[in-house]
């Protein structure tokens, strides 16, 4: 995952690599399940992905869709 041009790391606050999306994934995109890889460095909730590191919630979770935590800030929407 680390290097590849075509996927977007998924990162906590404190810079910890959890996961990748997508890389020309809009801000504004829904993300669902299939759009997501995470890694074992992580901890799944019903209300998303947090580090295990710093406890730090990754992605965020609700009715399907995700947003997600990358260098950009938070993208996706999540359906209400």
């Amino acid at each position: 995952m680390l290097g590849d041009p075509n996927r977007e790391e998924i990162i906590c606050p404190q810079g910890h690599v959890g996961g990748s999306i997508p890389a020309d994934t809009p801000a504004d995109a829904t993300i669902t399940q299939e759009d997501l890889i995470i890694d074992d460095g992580t901890n799944h909730t019903r209300d998303g992905h947090y580090c295990l590191r710093c406890r730090a919630s990754i992605t965020r979770y609700r009715n399907g869709t995700f947003s997600v935590h990358t260098a950009r800030g938070w993208i996706g929407q999540i359906t209400l």
